[in-house]
């Protein structure tokens, strides 16, 4: 069945790749177009928070973030989740994949809008600076993946599949931080915070890792070979950045399973994790 699937593009011939990797670097202008779009809409409902007052004006730029993260996850996790599923690549690390690029681009997009929402309310970069290490990390990371013709394939992994758990985890934030909201809806914050703890266990460390091991292999594999393809540099690099990511899943997974101990065994802080 996975025989029948479409495979990604693969350019074998050096030079061909050279030339596709020229054409994607002009694919930078629209990420910087997406992200600026991405900032309108959310001052757009920033706006519209000021004027309308109550719980929500009480926190204008989170009501900004809400909708732009929700429909960014939700466009990701989506779009990553079909594709990574319905192909079946040739070159998994040098194979080109318009789906790959288009994915990388609109994270990179979606990324730099992160860096400049967290300038307007420092709240939006959770606790400690974390959250800030993880943008500009795939902010790097992306803009590699457009500007070459290298690793679309598992981009379409790590820049969408995860983004599942981000859906209810934009509810989790949300009621988090506008604790009125928490209050009046209690049941669907329960469910947003289950379907959190749930789909991120599943995908971001179970599945993450078993990717991330596909990867070094595939990476090794490039290390060795008689002919590089992508500088070594390039390579090493970006498996550097994948460990740092493996680092931070565990270490975000690690910060979910005390929470759902903590309810098991009945301690109402689990809430406030």
């Amino acid at each position: 069945q996975r025989a029948r699937q479409r495979p990604l593009e693969s350019s074998a011939v050096p030079g061909e790749s050279r030339v596709q990797a020229k054409h994607m670097g002009d694919s930078l202008l629209p990420a910087l177009q997406w992200s600026g779009g991405l900032l309108a809409i959310h001052l757009i409902f920033y706006r519209a928070a000021k004027r309308v007052g109550g719980d929500i004006g009480a926190a204008p730029h989170l009501a900004g973030h809400f909708p732009v993260a929700l429909t960014s996850f939700s466009i990701l996790a989506v779009i990553g989740t079909m594709k990574w599923l319905s192909h079946a690549p040739t070159d998994r690390l040098h194979g080109y994949s318009a789906d790959g690029v288009f994915i990388a681009r609109f994270m990179l997009a979606f990324q730099l809008y992160e860096l400049i929402a967290i300038t307007f309310d420092w709240k939006l970069a959770g606790p400690g600076t974390v959250m800030v290490m993880h943008h500009v990390l795939v902010v790097v990371l992306s803009a590699w993946v457009v500007t070459h013709q290298y690793m679309h394939y598992y981009c379409i992994f790590f820049f969408g599949v995860p983004e599942i758990s981000s859906v209810p985890l934009a509810f989790v934030d949300l009621f988090k931080q506008v604790p009125a909201m928490r209050a009046r809806f209690p049941m669907l914050n329960q469910i947003a915070r289950n379907s959190f703890a749930v789909s991120f266990i599943l995908v971001r460390i179970f599945w993450f890792s078993l990717v991330s091991f596909h990867f070094w292999q595939d990476s090794l594999a490039e290390l060795r070979a008689p002919i590089q393809r992508q500088p070594i540099a390039l390579v090493i690099t970006v498996c550097a950045v994948n460990i740092v990511m493996v680092g931070l899943q565990y270490y975000w997974g690690s910060l979910v399973i005390r929470a759902v101990i903590k309810m098991i065994k009945g301690d109402a802080s689990h809430k406030d994790a």
